[in-house]
């Protein structure tokens, strides 16, 4: 991948996603860009309005980074607290649009400098290769949480019948059904959360695909346990119906939930090329 290219995806992504998202040489090349555009096309004004006189320092430091002390000098003279003089103004303006101190070429140089600023859309073939097995092993966790909360309230305090084959237990201490209804339909809802964005965050790119594809994994397997496991009996019935439906969708909460930050290639396919440096 050619310098050219790289200062694209840069301007791409800052365009996409603003200046705060990005860091190190992208930041930087993203913040001149920025800088030439609305000077050549506006003023240094609209900038400052832009992004804020907070913000003047990123910019000077851009600069400094290609070279171009002029410009960082002139915009560091910005006054923080109190109105910019319009004599400060057109000179940082000036400046810029003379590109005073740098080239086209001296931001391929800058980019050349650090290979990381390269974002990687594929994420890397390793995490690929261990994301299923993070799956199972959030979901082997989020289980044993759930057995793990099943027994110590049974043992604290058993269900008013029989209920799973169990015995009543302590007659002094005996909780209506209801409250092993919602016990049961808090561990699903936790497992679908928990399984769901573990995997998300794992996920090194489209976090987006990989939470609704777990989605629909867990819930067809949540399908067919209730299926298997469904007894006719009213109380048992419902109970594993009810409990499936809240896992389903907490599934489908938990992936709508996630955010996925988009790939380079969609960012570059979504912008004009005429908006390429």
């Amino acid at each position: 991948m050619n310098s050219h290219t790289e200062i694209w995806q840069a301007v791409a992504l800052g365009k996409h996603q603003g200046l705060e998202s990005l860091s190190g040489v992208q930041r930087q090349v993203f913040a001149i860009t920025e800088s030439e555009v609305y000077c050549d096309n506006d003023s240094i004004t609209g900038l400052i309005g832009r992004y804020g006189v907070s913000n003047v320092r990123a910019f000077a430091e851009a600069f400094d980074a290609v070279g171009a002390t002029e410009i960082a000098g002139a915009l560091r003279a910005f006054p923080k607290d109190e109105p910019i003089p319009e004599t400060l103004l057109a000179r940082a303006n000036a400046f810029i649009c003379e590109r005073r101190g740098y080239t086209y070429e001296s931001l391929e140089a800058l980019m050349q400098l650090d290979a990381s600023a390269v974002v990687d859309t594929s994420g890397s073939p390793v995490m690929w290769v261990l994301l299923p097995f993070v799956w199972a092993f959030v979901g082997v966790v989020g289980i044993w949480v759930w057995i793990s909360i099943n027994s110590y309230l049974l043992t604290l305090c058993p269900p008013a019948m029989v209920w799973y084959g169990l015995a009543s237990g302590n007659q002094k201490c005996r909780w209506d059904l209801w409250v092993f209804f919602v016990r049961d339909m808090f561990c699903a809802s936790f497992v679908a959360f928990f399984t769901v964005t573990a995997c998300a965050i794992f996920a090194p790119a489209n976090k987006r695909t990989v939470a609704f594809t777990v989605a629909g994994i867990n819930g067809f397997l949540g399908v067919c346990f209730i299926s298997a496991s469904f007894k006719p009996h009213m109380m048992v019935g419902s109970h594993r119906v009810t409990v499936g439906i809240t896992f389903l969708v907490a599934l489908v909460l938990a992936a709508l939930l996630v955010k996925s930050r988009p790939d380079v290639d969609e960012v570059i396919a979504s912008t004009s090329l005429t908006d390429s440096p």
